[in-house]
């Protein structure tokens, strides 16, 4: 794959037996008005069939490329092989059972570019696949540029009504730069199946100096009604205590970066 520009965005989607799904995901990528992109799709040792429809659906394309796990180690190592392979400046993150408006690659583009910040995000909708559920805008009535005090004004009201202030919750639908994770050595704890967004992004935001956010719903994220929500499910797995410990660590480094006392 040729490498045009340094603001190209590699899609990096993690997947597993998602084949009710993962044709809709990719065809909004391959539908996106930005069409200079590279998106790195693995497999995390699906059992259904999943793999062989995103072959078929990718075949001729040279823009996406399979990578396949021989077992299932999660979406934590899933995202992790997709960082260690993109080839561009710019990452975003895509579950396998959601998908994007025709723009959303773009306005967030556009952003970056715009403002030259070292993260942009958006709002997102919430959708079952039949009907929209909501639209989820974090609590921001307009888009917001965040800078040192803001931001850590925001992570406090997010410590306080998490499923309302979403800016650091999802990794998804956000473009980082790549460089920061990589110069910083960032990566997705491998142990933590709940809350290693939140992980990722405090350690990513601990080399911020501003992040940008759009208002826009560009992103849909399909909620299963049958399955409980990581809230839900929260402190139920093993080591569950531990392993909330570990997620929410960095958020206490970040904010002693900015000299906020708050968990002292």
């Amino acid at each position: 794959m040729n490498v045009t520009s340094s603001l190209t965005v590699s899609i990096i989607v993690p997947v597993y037996n998602a084949q009710s799904t993962i044709l809709d995901c990719i065809t909004s990528i391959k539908q996106q008005t930005n069409s200079e992109f590279e998106a790195i799709i693995i497999d995390d040792a699906s059992t259904d069939a999943t793999k062989s429809l995103i072959l078929s659906s990718i075949e001729k394309d040279d823009r996406f490329s399979l990578i396949s796990n021989s077992k299932n180690e999660g979406a934590s190592h899933a995202r992790n092989i997709g960082i260690s392979l993109a080839q561009y400046e710019l990452i975003y993150f895509l579950d396998a059972d959601d998908w994007l408006d025709l723009e959303t690659i773009q306005k967030l583009l556009d952003c970056y570019r715009t403002h030259g910040v070292d993260l942009v995000c958006s709002g997102h909708t919430q959708h079952t696949g039949e009907a929209t559920i909501r639209q989820k805008d974090g609590c921001l009535a307009m888009d917001v540029m965040f800078c040192g005090k803001d931001l850590v004004n925001y992570v406090e009201k997010y410590l306080q009504q998490p499923n309302r202030y979403i800016v650091p919750v999802h990794c998804w639908n956000k473009l980082y730069r790549r460089s920061i994770i990589v110069d910083n050595n960032i990566w997705f704890d491998r142990q933590l199946s709940q809350l290693e967004d939140v992980h990722f992004n405090f350690q990513y935001f601990k080399y911020c100096k501003a992040i940008f956010f759009h208002r826009a719903f560009g992103y849909y994220h399909r909620i299963h009604p049958e399955q409980p929500t990581m809230s839900a499910s929260a402190g139920t797995e093993h080591n569950s205590v531990e392993k909330c410990v570990t997620a929410f660590e960095p958020i206490k480094l970040f904010l002693q970066d900015y000299n906020y006392n708050k968990f002292d």
